[in-house]
């Protein structure tokens, strides 16, 4: 799980260098490294699905407790955040929204491991 989401961070990172930098590549190409992480993506959900069916029911409960306020984070930010634009803060993006769900996945799971230690 953990090498497939790291295969999907460096191929992101990496194919947005390429395609922010000019390289001249034909229209196919182009779509087909924008493809690339999303290849990625889809493997490491389908080893987190994978990982999540195997736990044990506490390592579950600990999994959806880090998904529920993972999103629940990036729902108040998403929604919040839209006040900050429209009285001057800058313009939020897609990824920023998703590191926010993904800061509040982890933290979720971390603090609820150490309610059932």
């Amino acid at each position: 799980c953990a090498g497939w989401m790291f295969a999907w961070a460096v191929s992101f990172v990496g194919v947005t260098k390429l395609l922010v930098s000019d390289h001249g590549l034909s229209t196919q190409v182009v779509w087909l490294l924008a493809a690339t992480p999303n290849v990625f993506a889809v493997l490491a959900l389908l080893a987190y699905l994978r990982f999540v069916r195997m736990a044990d029911e506490l390592m579950r409960k600990i999994q959806f407790d880090g998904l529920a306020i993972g999103f629940g984070c990036g729902a108040i930010f998403a929604m919040g955040y839209q006040l900050f634009e429209r009285a001057g803060a800058p313009q939020a993006d897609s990824n920023d929204l998703l590191m926010v769900m993904m800061l509040g996945w982890v933290a979720g799971q971390l603090y609820s491991m150490g309610r059932y230690r």
